[in-house]
């Protein structure tokens, strides 16, 4: 769901919102699919954090570097897991 501060104060709709990231990450899924690429969605992070102030910038839209350290802390163990499970990163 479209849970920014940001949104709410806009009056923008949640569930349109919602159905525009899912589309959004629906399609980079598949474009990173094809091109044989991990993809890792952060939305679950971001809804989430939603009802921490912490998480967002003053602008109540952005990602503050609370919320950018989350997506890397989640991100990392995939990275790490493809880097050393890569057959082409391995044989060199």
């Amino acid at each position: 769901m479209g849970v920014t501060r940001f949104a709410c104060e806009q009056g923008r709709d949640p569930q349109r919102i919602t159905v525009e990231i899912d589309a959004f990450n629906a399609a980079a899924r598949e474009l990173a699919a094809r091109a044989h690429i991990d993809f890792f969605d952060i939305t679950e992070i971001s809804h989430k954090a939603a009802d921490r102030i912490d998480m967002l910038t003053a602008d109540g839209l952005h990602p503050s570097a609370a919320q950018y350290a989350l997506w890397t802390d989640a991100i990392t163990g995939v990275a790490k897991r493809a880097l050393t499970e890569s057959p082409s990163l391995r044989n060199g």
